[in-house]
């Protein structure tokens, strides 16, 4: 009996648990997305977005639920080495 009570108390924090993605649009990496709007469009909300660091754009997206996204950001030169970009001034 006390199993099945324990059983029933932690169901909802397993079953609304967040999951964490990996996005990158540069060839030879395996991640789970290679587009970060397919990935945006096809995890559930709450979920995080990790997005490797590459020379190409990833684009305009549209977000439409709340997700959370990490890059290498703005602050290039402030990055720790592998995440931060071929050109740090640009």
């Amino acid at each position: 009996m006390k199993k099945y009570l324990l059983f029933l108390l932690l169901w909802p924090a397993f079953s609304f648990a967040q999951k964490t993605y990996s996005v990158s649009n540069s060839g030879g990496v395996v991640t789970a997305y290679a587009t970060l709007q397919g990935a945006v469009d096809s995890v559930p909300a709450g979920s995080t977005l990790l997005l490797f660091p590459s020379t190409k754009s990833y684009g305009i997206v549209t977000v439409t639920k709340k997700i959370t996204i990490y890059g290498t950001g703005f602050l290039l030169d402030q990055n720790e080495a592998p995440c931060t970009a071929p050109n740090q001034y640009g």
